[in-house]
């Protein structure tokens, strides 16, 4: 569920960048200066400049990412999650207690669960020790990551796939009260996700065009009209060969 909008949240101050020199903040703006020490935990995803950004997996040098002592993910000899998993890592601040001494690329390690969600990563961010701020870079389109099991890309967008029907549509009359119905009934489908379906009836009229009549959107492996002598006559010829089905995935 966090990978659906609402189960995450994004940064997006473009200072995250590894490309973003944190020296001026400190020297003219130091109340703009990324402290996540007050970071609410959670779900978050990275943007900068409005383009999709990750975590670098690299050592970042001090005072960039808008602050003084930037968080990266280390690897190590781990991996980033496949599509549909969630990893448990660690990230690393980078940090020199004074200048021309020893750097130290992890001198503070914080734990950070990361999910893929197909086409993005997320991240389980903590709050930091102290005043040390996550790091973004931003990422091609062409890097991308695969969809989820069970999801198709759709122009760029994971959707859900869309399985086929188990069955033919079948059109049956039957009685419901005084009245008669036109029911078509279709095998369900077995999908990891919610899915509903989408009936067309139509009828042929008298020069053989097919006339759309009702669209009915259900949950159920059947839709049912009446046959209200207005609509749908004794003698017409229904759904042509057949009723027109489409499968609607949902989140």
């Amino acid at each position: 569920p966090e990978c659906y909008p609402g189960g995450y949240r994004t940064l997006r101050n473009p200072y995250r960048s590894v490309d973003f020199d944190s020296t001026d903040l400190q020297d003219t703006a130091i109340q703009d200066l990324i402290c996540d020490h007050s970071l609410e935990p959670g779900w978050y995803r990275f943007s900068i400049n409005n383009k999709p950004a990750e975590m670098p997996t690299s050592c970042v040098e001090m005072n960039r990412c808008g602050t003084q002592a930037p968080v990266w993910l280390s690897l190590k000899d781990m991996s980033l999650p496949r599509p549909g998993e969630v990893r448990e890592l660690s990230a690393c601040a980078t940090w020199q207690f004074f200048h021309g001494s020893t750097k130290d690329c992890c001198l503070f390690r914080i734990p950070v669960t990361v999910r893929n969600c197909g086409h993005f990563l997320l991240y389980f961010l903590q709050p930091t020790q102290g005043c040390m701020g996550y790091c973004a870079e931003v990422v091609s389109e062409s890097s991308s990551k695969a969809c989820l099991p069970g999801e198709v890309d759709v122009g760029g967008v994971c959707k859900a796939a869309v399985p086929p029907l188990s069955s033919k549509p079948v059109v049956t009359a039957e009685l419901v009260g005084s009245s008669v119905h036109l029911r078509c009934s279709y095998g369900g489908v077995q999908s990891a996700w919610p899915v509903g379906y989408e009936v067309v009836w139509g009828r042929v009229s008298s020069n053989s065009m097919k006339v759309e009549v009702r669209r009915d959107r259900t949950t159920q492996p059947y839709s049912r009209v009446e046959m209200d002598g207005l609509h749908f006559r004794l003698g017409e010829t229904v759904g042509g060969k057949e009723p027109v089905l489409r499968l609607l995935g949902s989140a």
